[in-house]
């Protein structure tokens, strides 16, 4: 498995987009403002002082333009990076889950295997049962023969004289 990854700061995100639209009320009132300017220019006597206006709001609209756009750069990289570690957060979790199947495969053919086995064993199980069937059945005959029950004082007699 990989290395956790770290969690974006979606404060810092919320923040960065909140400032950016604040930006943008600014610059939007920025160009109205330059707007009412140029209306009062054409309408003005003094036109120096009016130029001098609007020159200040122009650079100022340009200032706000340039922090909107260093913003929306700040935005942009950390939408980068929240996209670099989702993509990292799914190869991840891609990779737990083949590892996972992997395992959940080979389980299942261990276990098959075991069910083989187990399968092979009561066959011998059986086998050996029908087997002991057959020699008690034969002993019972034997036991119950006329030359086991003639020859039983023979046995009684080695067994006293400690033949077995």
């Amino acid at each position: 498995m990989g290395t956790p990854r770290a969690k974006p700061d979606d404060a810092e995100a919320v923040l960065l987009r909140a400032l950016t639209a604040e930006q943008l009320a600014q610059i939007t009132d920025l160009t109205r403002r330059l707007a009412e300017v140029e209306a009062l220019q054409e309408a003005s006597a003094d036109p120096h002082l009016l130029r001098a206006s609007m020159e200040a709001l122009d650079r100022r609209l340009q200032d706000s333009r340039e922090i909107g756009l260093g913003r929306e750069a700040a935005l942009a990289a950390q939408i980068l990076a929240d996209g670099a570690a989702l993509t990292g957060l799914r190869a991840d979790r891609d990779a737990a889950v083949t590892g996972l199947d992997q395992q959940r495969q080979t389980a299942d053919r261990e276990m098959a295997d075991q069910r083989q086995r187990i399968a092979a064993l009561e066959g011998e199980l059986h086998a050996a049962r029908g087997e002991n069937r057959i020699l008690l059945q034969d002993l019972d005959r034997i036991y119950a023969s006329h030359s086991w029950k003639l020859t039983e004082p023979l046995r009684a007699g080695r067994r006293l004289l400690g033949g077995g």
